[in-house]
């Protein structure tokens, strides 16, 4: 669950760099000309609603008061443990 990230420090989550959908938006590939042009005109209301949804279930998931502060403790007693 822990990992160094490159540069050295402790994180809870790690970050995967892709150009596939992610669950409350989208990743695009920016580097392609007209690339976000393309990807607006093919919004819908119902996809803004779902990845809305989605994001807002992330969201709570993630940085809920509780599961921030458990995240929290297990961050010092795994630096504890290791002597860090």
């Amino acid at each position: 669950m822990w990992q160094r990230n490159v540069h050295g420090y402790y994180s809870l989550f790690t970050i995967h760099h892709s150009l596939s959908p992610v669950p409350a938006g989208a990743a695009i590939d920016m580097s392609k000309d007209g690339a976000l042009a393309e990807f607006l005109t093919g919004l819908t209301p119902e996809w803004i609603a779902e990845r809305g949804s989605a994001g807002r279930e992330r969201t709570v998931a993630v940085y809920a008061k509780d599961v921030v502060i458990r995240r929290m403790i297990e961050y010092y007693e795994t630096i504890d443990r290791r002597g860090i």
